[in-house]
């Protein structure tokens, strides 16, 4: 990734020179301080170029890193909550299961239909 930015750094320097790209890459016999003076300078300016680009890119991957411990703490947050819902399912059916049992003590009458009623059972008699 850093290397993709140097070079579009040095091809946009090369494009923007007076001389054009040919300048940049071909080999030239030096000039006066002066031209070897510019020279550094558009270096510099390259050389922040890519710094600045360098560091956006260090900001955008932190970021990415931050969006990402986001992501697993919700995620894990997720996970917690999936485990409570099973145990109270759990719970539920195990309370279910009870209340059927208990149900099931009880005796029905039925009248035909299909629905039925609590028995009523008499009191023993008295022996007296």
């Amino acid at each position: 990734m850093v290397r993709t930015t140097v070079v579009t750094g040095l091809r946009r320097h090369c494009a923007r020179s007076a001389h054009g790209a040919q300048s940049c890459f071909a080999p030239r016999k030096l000039g006066s301080r002066k031209e070897i003076s510019g020279q550094i300078a558009q270096v510099v300016t390259v050389v922040s170029e890519i710094t600045a680009a360098s560091a956006g890119q260090v900001n955008g991957m932190t970021q990415i890193t931050r969006a990402v411990a986001q992501v697993n703490a919700i995620a894990q947050q997720v996970a917690a909550s999936a485990e409570e819902s099973v145990s109270a399912a759990e719970e539920l059916n195990a309370q279910a299961s009870t209340l059927n049992d208990t149900v099931a003590t009880f005796e029905l009458e039925t009248d035909g239909v299909g629905r039925g009623r609590p028995v009523r059972r008499s009191a023993p008699a008295r022996h007296g």
